[in-house]
């Protein structure tokens, strides 16, 4: 998206409801901030003017011509590529439905290097985001409560 400096999250979200791309549709605000907070990190934009309320968030501007971050949020190239790791114990899981704590075990068995950072409510949040657009890789099929978590299924990708 093209953005005409400063501007806020808020902004690009809007941007992004009426672009003709389907997946920059469905971004949702949390994905911006994180691209936002990426973007900065890596020195990408600058923050212009600082978080004003909970209503009226940063105003950044692009520092970098030609800004791009790896595909989509799941930071194939970052250092700690949580949505990756995540994808990888759910296609390695037996069973078609699993919950939190067995994809957070196959993670850190699968992933050893990174076994201390992944945490169980991460890994929770990656399969809910899993499950949502624009990835769609899992299916929620029963929802937690009182203290048993949610249960998920793989979605067949194979042509019907």
């Amino acid at each position: 998206m093209k953005m005409s400096p400063p501007f806020t999250v808020r902004q690009m979200k809007e941007a992004a409801e009426s672009s003709p791309d389907t997946e920059i549709r469905a971004l949702d605000e949390m994905t911006l901030h994180s691209t936002m907070t990426w973007f900065k990190k890596y020195n990408l934009v600058e923050v212009v003017r600082e978080r004003q309320s909970k209503t009226e968030g940063s105003a950044y501007r692009i520092l970098a011509p030609n800004l791009k971050r790896p595909a989509s949020v799941s930071k194939r190239n970052s250092s700690f590529p949580l949505i990756d790791m995540v994808l990888d114990a759910v296609d390695a899981l037996s069973p078609s439905t699993f919950g939190k704590q067995d994809t957070f075990e196959k993670t850190r068995e699968l992933h050893p290097d990174f076994a201390d950072r992944i945490k169980a409510d991460s890994v929770s949040a990656t399969l809910n985001k899993l499950a949502g657009p624009p990835y769609h890789r899992i299916r929620l099929v029963e929802k937690g409560a009182g203290g048993h978590g949610n249960t998920y299924e793989k979605i067949s990708n194979q042509p019907q």
